[in-house]
């Protein structure tokens, strides 16, 4: 036998005996807690700029990005970046009792409280070298991504969109209910200041606060003062303030939540049309935003606030909220475009008057020679923001049902009261989190945990230290504003970036290995899974 062979038989021989042996001895305990300590301290002191995390690296660590480019003193807090990896630190810590993992959560606490803007809340990346350097990304990486146009310009401003100052106060609430501390505290009552002066009159929060109107004067996009429900903008304030309230008792805060919960039902349009928009004008008519992003009704936010109407009948007792409901469900039926697996497909946007589904496009080439529009032709439509989307209709449908057979009594506090009578604050704040999480956010399913898997990762971690992946989302280098283009081209109608010249994200789809925070993440909570389900 020749080395070659002798090497291919022992190759196979090595892989039918790992099989095997996998399937007699799963990975021991210390075996996983061994390779999650690996694989976290890899993203400590290999990846991290103590604390601050963005969504992928190349392995060199030449560059990275969070929903763009990033510099290397950025943190990026949407998304999988910096909060999101604080709260893997303390899923690991509560589930381990290891110390290790609550200090990085207080390394990415840092991070986030010394980038609390003065209002009290949170732009989308933190920039450690200061804000000059975040003015320079916003003019040159943040300009030039065609699709990206919420940074297409720097307000100078906290906001709410992405979920980014919401998530970062329910961080330090878990945080705070972990491990009590006045930096942290003083951090969550700064925020809880901001949310509450940043909502109008009305009952409705904007999307970015607060207002540089010198910018909007010099011809800036109006709508981050809109009244705003997209990206759950509104439903997120509400419950945040719910779980401060909840743990805290402040009472100051409930006169924020019911005006908050009563401006579902003063932006409701009248049937036959009894549906909501994405966000409005001062005057509560549906309103266009970036400009893919049509003034009209959306079915799918109309279906998320169906399921917290139910919530906030829930919590107060009263009918009123459950009335929008019938209605807002027959006009979802009347623009049903087909059924799908158990589901239905609706536009994303349903032009007010006509009822008629509107669909997106666009032409050019980048940012400068190209541009966005709608009509009512389904052909040829964006890729990166979807014209038509699933929405689970008869899950509504059956929370509707449910709660009406509920007789719930009319009250002045705000109440839950399989969560009240809870006097563990930790346990208290993961129920608080849980019942707030609308049925269509559950839509995951269960976490299926194969010991053969298991073993996998664990030895990846053994051989390489790090989980790494391929076909991350990444983008072209800056190279400059384009100096040309083709504003006619439909060549980019359908892809997720545009010319050489277009820094917005594209998943690459070549042999190149990353190193993501999302795989770190999912994997961690798999091995999680499989810790706790080994104790049962």
């Amino acid at each position: 036998m020749n080395i070659r062979m002798r090497h291919s038989f022992f190759s196979l021989l090595y892989v039918f005996c790992t099989v095997c042996f996998s399937q007699i001895q799963p990975p021991t305990k210390n075996e996983v807690l061994h390779a999650l300590k690996i694989a976290t301290r890899f993203f400590d002191e290999n990846i991290n700029s103590e604390g601050r995390f963005v969504w992928c690296y190349t392995l060199d660590g030449s560059r990275r990005w969070g929903e763009m480019e990033a510099y290397p003193t950025m943190a990026w807090l949407q998304g999988q970046g910096t909060v999101q990896m604080g709260e893997t630190f303390l899923d690991l810590y509560e589930s381990t009792h290891d110390h290790y993992y609550l200090h990085l959560a207080f390394k990415v606490a840092r991070v986030v409280i010394d980038g609390q803007l003065n209002c009290g809340g949170w732009n989308y990346m933190i920039d450690a070298a200061g804000e000059e350097s975040l003015r320079r990304w916003y003019e040159t990486i943040g300009k030039n991504g065609w699709r990206l146009e919420e940074f297409h310009h720097y307000y100078g401003n906290a906001t709410f969109d992405d979920g980014v100052t919401y998530n970062c106060g329910m961080f330090l609430l878990r945080l705070e209910i972990l491990k009590p501390t006045p930096e942290v505290r003083g951090a969550l009552e700064k925020l809880v200041k901001f949310v509450k002066e940043s909502q109008y009159p009305i009952g409705a929060w904007p999307q970015r606060y607060p207002h540089p109107d010198s910018l909007y004067k010099a011809g800036y996009p109006l709508y981050p003062r809109y009244y705003t429900f997209n990206d759950d903008v509104t439903f997120n304030n509400i419950r945040f303030l719910l779980v401060y309230y909840k743990l805290f008792g402040d009472t100051t805060v409930v006169t924020y939540i019911k005006r908050g919960m009563d401006f579902y039902i003063l932006s409701q349009l009248p049937p036959p049309q009894a549906g909501w928009a994405m966000q409005y004008s001062f005057d509560l008519r549906p309103v266009a935003a970036r400009s893919y992003e049509p003034a009209s009704l959306d079915p799918i936010v109309t279906g998320k606030h169906i399921e917290a109407l139910v919530k906030f009948y829930e919590v107060t007792g009263c009918r009123t909220y459950l009335d929008c409901i019938p209605p807002a469900i027959h006009w979802l039926e009347s623009v049903v475009l087909e059924k799908q697996n158990g589901s239905v497909v609706v536009p994303k946007f349903v032009e007010v008057g006509s009822n008629e589904p509107l669909f997106t496009h666009r032409r050019g080439s980048n940012v400068r020679y190209g541009r966005y529009y709608f009509d009512k032709s389904p052909e040829n439509t964006l890729i990166h923001y979807r014209s038509t989307r699933f929405l689970a209709l008869d899950l509504i449908k059956e929370e509707y049902k449910r709660i009406c057979t509920t007789t719930i009594p009319l009250r002045m506090e705000l109440s839950i009261p399989s969560i009240d009578t809870l006097h563990d604050s930790v346990r208290k704040f993961h129920a608080l989190r849980s019942y707030l999480t609308l049925p269509s956010e559950r839509l995951n399913p269960k976490i299926e945990v194969s010991s053969k898997e298991v073993l996998d990762l664990v030895t990846q971690i053994q051989r390489e230290r790090i989980w790494s992946t391929q076909h991350a989302w990444i983008s072209n280098p800056y190279k400059g504003d384009p100096p040309t283009g083709d504003s006619s081209t439909t060549t980019y109608s359908q892809t997720s970036v545009g010319d050489e010249y277009d820094t917005s994200p594209y998943e690459s789809m070549d042999s190149t290995y990353y190193i993501t925070t999302a795989v770190y993440i999912r994997n961690v909570r798999y091995l999680l899974e499989y810790l706790k389900k080994s104790q049962n």
